[in-house]
């Protein structure tokens, strides 16, 4: 009897144990469960907050991978802000648009590969222009072989120049026109009778070595010089590229088109202004480098002890021949690989830079804002500077030189 009340005492307390393990089990699956749930609604918390920063700002999405896969155009460049895709390809969409729309013209004479879209071909060779990245990383992030970067920016140049440029850089750019809105322009600027700023820059490049001591400037790096004459709105008006960085930039003048121009046109001395009984023809204001005449206006010499008209005159003329200083610096700002050097052969590289030169002039006149973020290093490359020129004693541009500087002290804002 007493055995059999231990049997059902045991067997009890088995089944109380398993009770109790079943609700323990129970227990911890329930707060498992709970556990899961609370993860869960964590992950679609964080996920719908993801997608809220996504659509309230999608400037923060990466629209360029460490890895390119040849996609960059056709995937990320859709669906890229607006300040993204000027700072890939340098301009607004809707200027982008117009250039693909003018060069539409001429498709037909393409030299360029026919199994890459034209559109696409536009987009290449203008993030190459405003790219410091070589051609193989360029290529891979198009999707194209590397050695087809250059022929495309090639092909693409020479399509600007031949399209744009009679509208944006004119070869005849001396029309009455233009001097009246030069004249006006610099005059509401402070300096009478001026239609332009001559200066010049050196662009590096990386010539042959047969060639490479004729590039080699004066400060020992390679470069071609761009002489150009800029308005008041610092538009190209006239350029010239192409000479060895050892010319100075008063050879490369005295040789140009441009002072031919000057000497054998009628239209400077029908525009002369009558001041203090003297005839003033409109003229160029250029720096120390360059010979002083009557078509180019010179800063008085700086060891002058000077009066207060030559002081005058001579900050005048700095604050003008910095619009030129100003457009070069926005020309390399704007095509980063004209600040950083070109690596095209140097046969090729003056259509490179007139075809940028051309693009800085359409942008201009659509009054396209340059990027904060495209501020350039000025001590990647120190440009050459050159020797005063020797010849500021000449009777006819002295005496224009010192109405001109009364004429400017007399003003009455002065």
């Amino acid at each position: 009897m007493e055995d059999n009340n231990k049997t059902k005492d045991n067997d009890k307390n088995k089944r109380n144990d398993l009770i109790g393990l079943v609700l323990l089990m129970q227990e911890h699956n329930n707060r498992f469960l709970q556990n899961m749930l609370e993860l869960q609604k964590l992950d679609e918390e964080s996920s719908k907050l993801w997608i809220s920063m996504i659509e309230e700002d999608r400037v923060f999405l990466p629209t360029q991978r460490d890895h390119p896969d040849g996609k960059f155009w056709e995937r990320d460049v859709p669906e890229c802000s607006d300040d993204v895709f000027k700072d890939h390809f340098r301009m607004e969409r809707e200027h982008f648009d117009e250039i693909v729309e003018s060069l539409e013209s001429i498709r037909v004479n393409q030299r360029s590969p026919s199994e890459i879209p034209f559109e696409k071909r536009i987009a290449i060779a203008l993030y190459t222009m405003g790219s410091s990245k070589d051609y193989r990383k360029v290529g891979r992030l198009f999707g194209v072989p590397s050695s087809m970067i250059p022929k495309i920016l090639n092909e693409f140049c020479r399509q600007i120049i031949n399209v744009f440029a009679p509208e944006h850089l004119p070869k005849e750019f001396l029309t009455q026109e233009k001097l009246e809105e030069c004249i006006q322009g610099f005059e509401e600027l402070g300096f009478p009778q001026c239609f332009g700023v001559l200066d010049g820059t050196h662009i590096e490049i990386r010539p042959p070595v047969s060639d490479a001591e004729d590039y080699c400037n004066i400060k020992g790096w390679y470069s071609t010089i761009l002489i150009a004459l800029v308005d008041h709105r610092g538009r190209f008006l006239y350029v010239n590229t192409g000479c060895q960085g050892r010319c100075s930039k008063s050879e490369i003048y005295e040789a140009s088109t441009l002072k031919k121009k000057l000497a054998s046109t009628d239209i400077l001395k029908a525009n002369s202004m009558t001041i203090d009984g003297v005839d003033v023809p409109p003229f160029l204001v250029g720096d120390s480098a360059f010979r002083f005449s009557t078509a180019v206006m010179k800063a008085y010499p700086f060891d002058n002890s000077g009066n207060e008209n030559e002081i005058i005159y001579n900050d005048a003329h700095s604050k003008t021949k910095r619009l030129a200083e100003k457009a070069f610096r926005h020309l390399k700002m704007r095509f980063f690989r004209i600040h950083k050097g070109l690596d095209n052969r140097c046969r090729k590289a003056p259509g490179v830079i007139v075809a940028c030169c051309i693009l800085h002039n359409f942008l201009v006149g659509k009054n396209s804002e340059l990027m904060e973020k495209w501020r350039i290093d000025d001590n990647h490359r120190s440009q050459p500077e050159e020797k005063d020129s020797l010849t500021d004693l000449l009777e006819a541009p002295e005496t224009l030189r010192n109405v001109i500087s009364h004429y400017i002290n007399n003003q009455p804002e002065r």
